[in-house]
């Protein structure tokens, strides 16, 4: 793992350098990213969005984190981004990302158009089991702690963002909603698994598509901000009247009954086990 690692780490902020990372491997991870202001600033704006967000009409609203049963998030936009968060605005939409965002979509796509802070505490089992999303996006992802193994540390199956990227393809093109989307994947079907232990302040850039997981956390806390960024148009969980997802979904789509009649025909457990997560 340590190999896999080295393979999609690097230490300078070259744009091209990184697309390439990403176009190969689909992670990429930038050591030292934040300077030590930086990231006791972003410490600072994190834990001060918490305690606002505890308050009566506030902007931001704590949610219940969905597997991390003490664990919490806040989901903000740019635009709700003041002066009093201002390193958080002002890294993710820094040049850099939005010139890493604009290489690797190559079409018109929002930056960071979520941001998430999310804090995350002791549990026995996995935060997220192998997965990948159902939303493409790319996302910009800051551990404010460091992580390892026991603490909770991100992990990607590099490499695996194209595949990923033809089942989802597959299961939308034949009709199947976005929200039905098989998209846990079984540790037997992973091929290149490789744990993200960094420091805190290293930056995480990552395609969606490839299979990834959160990792144990044994003990103490994890805190972490991470940017979506999406192609235009953004696709909904739920699809839009008459748009093109929508008719995906209708009778009038062929391929949900000719898809079982194709000439590549095979039981479908052995291509994947791949569950739905509800």
């Amino acid at each position: 793992m340590k190999e896999n690692l080295d393979l999609i780490t690097i230490r300078t902020l070259d744009t091209n350098k990184v697309i390439d990372i990403l176009d190969q491997y689909g992670c990429c991870v930038i050591n030292n990213y934040l300077n030590k202001k930086e990231l006791s600033n972003l410490k600072f704006e994190f834990d001060r969005m918490f305690l606002e967000a505890k308050k009566k009409n506030n902007t931001f609203v704590i949610n219940k984190h969905p597997t991390n049963k003490m664990g919490s998030y806040i989901i903000c936009k740019k635009n709700q981004l003041q002066e009093s968060y201002k390193t958080i605005k002002n890294i993710f939409t820094s040049k850099f990302m939005q010139k890493v965002a604009h290489a690797y979509f190559n079409c018109d796509h929002l930056l960071n158009d979520e941001i998430f802070l999310t804090q995350e505490l002791p549990s026995k089992t996995e935060i997220l089991p192998w997965h990948f999303d159902r939303r493409h996006a790319l996302k910009f992802y800051i551990n404010l702690v460091d992580v390892d193994e026991t603490h909770g540390a991100f992990a990607y199956d590099i490499g695996s963002h194209r595949e990923g990227h033809f089942r989802a393809n597959y299961y939308m093109l034949t009709g199947t909603k976005v929200g039905e989307i098989p998209n846990d994947i079984p540790k037997k079907e992973l091929h290149r698994p490789t744990s993200i232990t960094t420091k805190a302040g290293a930056l995480v850039i990552f395609d969606t598509d490839g299979f990834h997981k959160e990792g144990l956390l044994a003990e103490g806390e994890r805190k972490i901000i991470r940017g979506h960024s999406h192609s235009k148009p953004l696709l909904m969980y739920k699809a839009k009247f008459l748009d093109a997802h929508w008719w995906l979904q209708t009778p009038f789509n062929a391929m949900k009954c000719l898809k079982n009649f194709v000439n590549r025909k095979v039981p479908a457990d052995r291509l994947t086990r791949s569950k739905v997560r509800k």
